[in-house]
């Protein structure tokens, strides 16, 4: 997951460690939303494509690697009920999650993979741990955010482009497992 935030600044320290959650700029131009009849791997729900301009906002460059979240697991992330909503927190308590699930597991869990098995109640208690860490607010990006950060303000299909290119990313079964964020780099939106 990408957390989302509204500073102008393009990386913070995160409690207060050398770690950096680097951010990018979306700015507030119009996009296009949404896939066209043309686009082969859309689903009848993502039609029609149409122009949505959103505000300004930041969102992290990669999802968040497990060394970012370790912080939460080994902080109070999983303890302190402020950082939790009521439904979450009483998912939490009722399930008795500590971690998230294949925390324990190394094929998933390399310092700088994306961090796996985070249900979206963590996922928010992150975003307001990150909060009180850093003293900026973050949440998770809505939907609309999340595309445009992905596909850039001209629709395309993918985040390169329009055609498919297998080595832009970690699919059909080429790794068979997470890698270190950055991986692909020819993979990236035009936002970066």
């Amino acid at each position: 997951f990408w957390p989302i935030s509204i500073p102008s600044i393009s990386g913070i320290p995160v409690n207060k460690t050398e770690q950096v959650l680097e951010l990018v700029q979306i700015p507030a131009d119009p996009f296009l939303i949404g896939s066209h009849d043309g686009d082969p791997v859309a689903d009848i729900t993502e039609k029609s494509q149409h122009e949505l301009t959103l505000d300004t906002y930041w969102i992290s460059k990669t999802e968040i690697t497990n060394t970012q979240f370790r912080a939460f697991v080994e902080g109070d992330g999983y303890s302190n009920p402020n950082y939790w909503t009521d439904s979450g927190w009483g998912w939490r308590e009722e399930e008795n999650i500590v971690q998230p699930l294949y925390w324990d597991d190394t094929e998933w869990n390399g310092a700088e993979q994306p961090v796996v098995g985070v249900s979206w109640f963590e996922a928010v208690a992150y975003t307001r741990w990150l909060s009180t860490q850093t003293g900026h607010e973050y949440r998770l990006p809505t939907e609309a955010e999340w595309e445009k950060a992905a596909r850039g303000p001209n629709g395309l299909i993918w985040p390169w482009g329009n055609e498919w290119a297998v080595e832009n990313c970690n699919c059909e079964g080429t790794i068979g497992r997470t890698v270190p964020v950055g991986s692909y780099p020819y993979g990236a939106s035009p936002y970066g």
